[in-house]
């Protein structure tokens, strides 16, 4: 049985287009480039626009130095909206953090730690009114330019 290994795109990632389907054995990552970091933050406080990017820069800036990954394949959001913890309403977060491997239990606890701290400093949201979730994800199920990362 042939071993096909899908060629390598323009970014070193594997492309699952038949055309560029190969049978020799091809050398694509290195595990760093495989965490492909995503940070979804859903807030109750709203950043003016001018203080949004900051804030945003400054979570891009933390979660790449937390995993040893490049900021350049790091991407962060924030969207505000309604929310109720503990049955009462007022200042809350939700973050989501998902990757291509890269989140162990102790880079998870430093992750916490330093968007818990930046979700106060930011948007004085005190971390017992933060849940936060770490999601390690297959590179078969993270697509980018049409095409997966495994």
């Amino acid at each position: 049985m042939a071993a096909y290994n899908l060629g390598v795109g323009s970014r070193g990632f594997k492309s699952h287009r038949p055309d560029q389907l190969k049978t020799e054995s091809l050398d694509l990552f290195d595990e760093r480039s495989l965490k492909m970091p995503l940070v979804k933050i859903s807030s109750s406080v709203e950043l003016p626009a001018n203080k949004r990017e900051l804030f945003l820069a400054a979570v891009s800036s933390a979660v790449a130095e937390v995993t040893g990954k490049p900021e350049r394949y790091m991407m962060v959001t924030c969207d505000t909206g309604s929310f109720l913890l503990d049955g009462k309403g007022g200042p809350a977060a939700y973050v989501d953090v998902r990757a291509i491997g890269g989140l162990t239990p102790p880079i998870n606890g430093k992750l916490s730690a330093r968007l818990c701290d930046l979700l106060l400093t930011w948007m004085t949201i005190p971390g017992e009114r933060v849940y936060l979730t770490f999601t390690d994800l297959p590179a078969t199920h993270w697509g980018h330019k049409g095409a997966t990362f495994g």
